[in-house]
């Protein structure tokens, strides 16, 4: 079954140990994964349940069928298997289209639906940034410079590996209470730009 994230010391130096905010950040990072996972391979059954073609019911049936190969159906059975499990079972889904099946559904029964599914996931979280780590830690002089980098939607700009908005948060090692503080500076940043707009879409500024 799959489990949290566990450090493990293969080392003789038993007492060395990563920070308990590392771990946390990975278990973390890992549980918002597998909610993007799992909301990307059933919200499709949602999608059908609200058309109105007579095709929906088969063609709802042909994907639950398809996740059925997967062997993450039911949702249940997904619980007990790693991410990278999930998305290797991305390989068995083979949906059988019904013949009269419109062109909507059958959007969401080939194959290159579900594989942008896998695709999105696979380049969401590249692991947590050494840089980031360090920037973002307490008592850290860059710290900044970490958090610029988030306003400014250049969340690899000062590392040395690229990396995505994911990874950038999750590499935080500082306090909750700045992250919270500069979320809210993030907040009151964007309100002000729709104000902005707001105002010189009404005034033709």
């Amino acid at each position: 079954m799959a489990d949290h994230v566990q450090e493990a010391n293969p080392s003789r130096h038993r007492h060395l140990h990563l920070p308990s905010r590392v771990m946390s950040s990975l278990n973390g990072a890992r549980g918002s994964l597998r909610v993007k996972l799992l909301k990307g391979v059933f919200d499709p059954i949602d999608w059908f349940i609200h058309q109105l073609c007579s095709c929906k019911e088969v063609s709802s049936f042909a994907y639950l069928t398809g996740l059925s190969k997967m062997e993450i159906w039911p949702i249940e059975s997904a619980g007990k298997k790693s991410i990278q499990d999930i998305l290797n079972s991305f390989d068995k889904f083979v949906c059988t289209i019904p013949e009269k099946a419109c062109m909507r559904c059958r959007a969401h029964l080939n194959s290159i639906s579900i594989n942008r599914i896998r695709n999105e996931i696979q380049s969401n979280f590249h692991g947590l940034c050494l840089d980031c780590m360090h920037n973002s830690s307490e008592g850290s002089d860059k710290a900044f410079i970490y958090y610029q980098n988030n306003l400014c939607k250049c969340y690899d700009r000062s590392c040395r590996l690229s990396h995505g908005q994911s990874s950038w948060y999750w590499s935080n090692m500082g306090k909750k209470e700045d992250m919270q503080a500069h979320q809210e500076q993030e907040k009151r940043a964007y309100e002000s730009r729709r104000s902005f707009e707001r105002f010189r879409f009404e005034y033709g500024g």
